[in-house]
Parts: structure tokens; C-alpha cells; sequence
């Protein structure tokens, strides 16, 4: 009987320890990603975007899909005029987890709108029927940008609605609008002004 016991409870320790040991590694390996993340975020903030990128590239090594970071490294990636294309990659990406993101939609229309891809915005500009505000201050810079004759108005325009919160998202356009419009120091101060400041 007493060896019964010992067999039984020493199973019992077993399986809780298989049970213990099975429930860490999932922990570990659902959170990896979380952590490299987290970390990425904080030198984020502190401005030290490369070692950023690192470590969400890494955190994307672990999980190509996971949202926070394709989308901070969209939004990294977006200060740069010659990662346009992979910016929207990982901020669509980004997009599947969070696909009522004002911000992560309107970075994307920044992006169209500076390169040009005018036509291309409609698919993220439906989503902002709610946000009159919002919807205008695209289709201001959008104007802008597409028409020379209506430079001087939507600058001014642009000029009124800096009170619109998002409006940091729109910088890369805005900028250009202001630049091709004349007002190239206004367009430099601008971009400096909201270059980077994505944090939320």
C-alpha cells in the first residue's frame, strides 16, 4: 500500500511538473515577441530608432504577423522617403490586428499622397466618414498635391487645421504640399515639427 502511495504521488508530482513546465514555455514563447517589442518601444522613445528597428525586426523573426510590431516598424520606416513601400507592407500588415486605426490609416495615405498615388487613398479614406475633420485635411492635402491651381488656398487651409490631432501623421505631405506651394521653410518646420512623434 505504501508503495502504491509513493508510485501515485510521485505521478502525480510528474504531471505536475510537466503540466508547470509545459505552461512556461508557452508563456515564454507567446511573450518573446511582446518583450522585443516592449523594448524596441522604449528606445523608440528615446530616439534610438535604429536599435528600435532591431529589435522589431527581431520580434518579426518570431512572428511575421504580430501587429505592434509591423506597426512601429511602418511607422519608423515611414520617416524615410525611400522606405515608402515597406512602411505600408508592415503598416497593412499592422492593420489586421488593429483594422480600425485611424492613425495606422492615415500614416498609409501620407504615404500614398507623398508618393503620388493619389487614386489609391479612397480604400483607407472610407473609413473616416466619421471624422469630418479628418476626412478634410486629406482631401485638402490631396488637393494640393494634385492640382498647382489650389496650392496657395489648401496651404492656407492646411495652416487653420493644425489644431486636428492626426495631423502629425500627414506630415510627410503636408510638408511637400507646403513645399511645392513656395513655402519651403514652412514645409521644412513642419516636417521637423511631427517627424517621428507617432508614440500613442
Amino acid at each position: 500500500m505504501d508503495t502504491l502511495l509513493f508510485f501515485m504521488n510521485k505521478n502525480i508530482f510528474f504531471a505536475k511538473l510537466l503540466l508547470f513546465t509545459v505552461y512556461v514555455s508557452f508563456f515564454i514563447s507567446c511573450t518573446r515577441e511582446d518583450k522585443l517589442t516592449s523594448i524596441g518601444i522604449e528606445l523608440e522613445k528615446q530616439g534610438r530608432l535604429t536599435e528600435a528597428l532591431f529589435y522589431y525586426e527581431k520580434a518579426l523573426a518570431k512572428n511575421p504577423d504580430y501587429g505592434i510590431a509591423n506597426k512601429r516598424k511602418g511607422f519608423i520606416l515611414s520617416n524615410s522617403e525611400k522606405s515608402s513601400i515597406p512602411a505600408i507592407f508592415h503598416l497593412e500588415k499592422a492593420l489586421k490586428e488593429e483594422n480600425s486605426s485611424i492613425p495606422i490609416k492615415i500614416k498609409i495615405i501620407d504615404l500614398l499622397l507623398f508618393d503620388g498615388n493619389y487614386s489609391m487613398i479612397e480604400k483607407y479614406t472610407k473609413d473616416l466618414s466619421q471624422r469630418k475633420d479628418l476626412l478634410e485635411l486629406v482631401m485638402i492635402t490631396k488637393n494640393c498635391l494634385e492640382k498647382e491651381k489650389d496650392r496657395k488656398k489648401a496651404i492656407s487651409e492646411l495652416e487653420s487645421k493644425q489644431e486636428v490631432d492626426e495631423i502629425k501623421y500627414l506630415y510627410r505631405s503636408i510638408s511637400l504640399c507646403f513645399s511645392l506651394g513656395g513655402e519651403e521653410t514652412k514645409g521644412m518646420s513642419f516636417a521637423e515639427k511631427f517627424k517621428g512623434k507617432f508614440y500613442e
